[in-house]
């Protein structure tokens, strides 16, 4: 487990909404989870309920890691968008550098990121583009 947190803690997104925190602390009560994670663990998924918003840098990664032990199918969609976000950025430089304008749109569209970053996550890391 300790190997696929450390893999997540680097694409941990830059800010955690507080209602995500919120389901992560009461999906872990409900599942007895709460009291499978350490104490610091626990002070922090409690404490961070009370913040609408958390953009604390040294903050954010250590509670992703808590936040997917608890709701990995989010944490799984939280490193897909990222991994697809950065890869879309990428191919919209290069679509601007070949005079498509209309990539630009592309940056809009989260679903589309969304798309590939999954689809990026089903391949093995040897075919992922050299930006990843």
């Amino acid at each position: 487990m300790s190997a696929q947190s450390s893999g997540l803690a680097s694409i941990a997104p830059a800010c955690i909404d507080g209602s995500t925190v919120r389901a992560a602390y009461k999906r872990s009560l409900r599942t007895g989870l709460y009291w499978r994670l350490s104490p610091e663990e626990r002070a922090i998924l409690k404490l961070s309920c009370s913040f609408s918003v958390i953009k604390s840098p040294t903050l954010v990664p250590t509670l992703f890691k808590i936040v997917s032990r608890v709701l990995p199918s989010l944490a799984r969609r939280a490193q897909a968008l990222a991994l697809g976000m950065r890869v879309v950025e990428e191919r919209v430089k290069q679509a601007l550098s070949l005079g498509y304008y209309q990539a630009l749109e592309w940056l809009k569209d989260i679903s589309f990121a969304m798309r590939v970053g999954l689809s990026l996550m089903s391949v093995p890391k040897a075919y992922w583009p050299e930006i990843t």
